[in-house]
């Protein structure tokens, strides 16, 4: 009966625990912390990392120790047992787990490494996309091999649109003169250069531009009649003076 109520307890702690990502950059730092706070005076704490024992403090005991590989680059605050650790690189990959007082904690954390994102570049399909297409599709592209997740944010006009592809069409964007878009990760932010929409279209402006074509037609047809009567006049007393004769 023990046992089983061993096993039950242990499942129901595996069952609360909760796995939070932590990411950096090389060179970078990463804090855990407990989650929640412990409610008790501290009187021990172990920190691991993949299992091996990475900090170590017993209250009155054994001062803060940290093995070979953390010695150095982290630190331990033995008020809430919040660990950092700076100067990460690839091989501080993996799980971070914590023991207060002996008591292995709900919190474990997972450190993942990423690059920061790359400058987005704006790509436009087809290569044709023209104020006279009705719909192209804008890409933000860029190698983000190492820097995922990454989040894609566009501001077409004076909206935001999330996705990394996103059809631009003429009923919705012909008053879009810029496109931006933006690439996130955990750990970094890029935007890349403003992009002029090919389906801009400034409409204040066409009623002048179908006014001026239509004055231009009818300046030349004005012309094109006073020099038919200018040379209907200039012939006629020719022809008059060849009968006289």
């Amino acid at each position: 009966m023990e046992k089983l109520t061993g096993f039950c307890v242990l499942l129901a702690a595996l069952s609360l625990a909760v796995t939070e990502d932590k990411y950096f950059t090389k060179g970078g730092s990463i804090t855990l912390d407990l989650s929640p706070s412990y409610p008790d005076p501290i009187k021990t704490i172990v920190w691991k990392s993949r299992g091996d024992l990475l900090a170590e403090w017993i209250k009155d005991k054994v001062p803060v120790e940290f093995s070979r590989s953390f010695n150095g680059r982290s630190t331990l605050d033995t008020e809430n047992g919040t660990l950092v650790v700076n100067n990460m690189s690839k091989n501080d990959t993996g799980v971070y787990s914590v023991e207060i007082n002996n008591n292995v904690q709900s919190v474990n954390y997972t450190a993942t490494w990423l690059k920061s994102v790359p400058q987005p570049v704006v790509v436009i399909t087809p290569l044709t996309c023209a104020a006279s297409s009705e719909v192209c599709i804008v890409s933000c592209d860029g190698d983000t091999t190492g820097a995922e997740p990454v989040t894609y944010r566009w501001n077409i006009g004076d909206r935001e649109l999330l996705g990394k592809n996103i059809n631009i069409t003429d009923t919705k964007n012909r008053h879009d003169e810029f496109i931006t878009c933006r690439m996130t990760n955990p750990l970094s932010e890029k935007v890349s250069e403003t992009f002029n929409n090919p389906l801009y279209r400034d409409d204040e402006m066409e009623p002048f531009e179908e006014g001026f074509v239509l004055g231009m037609l009818a300046v030349l047809a004005f012309e094109g009649a006073v020099v038919g009567l200018m040379w209907k006049f200039k012939i006629g007393p020719f022809k008059n003076r060849r009968h006289h004769q």
